[in-house]
């Protein structure tokens, strides 16, 4: 019996003996009753707007036009929103980035500040470049100088606070002399590089 159908009684529907024969052998293929096999056909139906004299191919087909639309409208969207939010974004990162590289005294930074250390690659000949040689701009190379400074002075000033201790009994170690603020402002000087 059916779950949810047993206090139900049974009635008889008119149709023609070889759809009922292949209505069965359909009911008897996926193990079914044919009340509920019909009930489970009807709410199909109605679930998803189908009609039984409707091809699914064709609504499928539908289906698949439909949302090659939709993504094309997307991708239009996306190309508007480029044009029109992220191109002036740049610009307007690109102007404040020309405005940070001004001197104080309001004199923009000449062609001289941004000079290469070192020759392009193919803006000499091939014997002069080498593999393991970089291009860094003037600027980036001093900043960099200046960190490497000041990276050895503090490296230098904990070394000098390391001593050796000498217990009686026991392997010597390493003592740190420094406060626990000192270690943690290393800490972040390193991780800010």
């Amino acid at each position: 019996m059916d779950k949810g159908y047993k206090k139900e009684r049974f009635i008889t529907l008119k149709i023609k003996r070889s759809v009922a024969v292949r209505f069965r052998r359909f009911c008897k293929k996926y193990k079914t009753s044919q009340s509920l096999t019909l009930d489970h056909m009807m709410e199909f139906f109605d679930r998803n707007g189908v009609t039984p004299k409707d091809r699914l191919g064709q609504t499928i087909t539908s289906l698949k036009g439909q949302m090659s639309r939709r993504f094309n409208a997307i991708i239009a969207i996306i190309r508007d929103i480029e044009k029109g939010q992220t191109k002036p974004t740049l610009a307007m990162l690109q102007a404040l980035f020309e405005q940070h590289l001004q001197d104080p005294k309001g004199a923009t930074l000449s062609e001289e500040d941004f000079d290469f250390l070192e020759p392009e690659p193919g803006g000499g000949s091939d014997t002069d470049f080498e593999i393991g040689e970089l291009t860094i701009p003037k600027i980036r190379y001093d900043r960099l100088e200046e960190k490497l400074l000041s990276l050895q002075r503090d490296f230098e000033f904990v070394l000098t606070n390391i001593q050796q201790v000498h217990p009686p009994l026991g392997k010597s170690y390493l003592k740190v002399n420094l406060t626990q603020e000192k270690i943690e402002t290393y800490k972040r000087t390193l991780k800010n590089l």
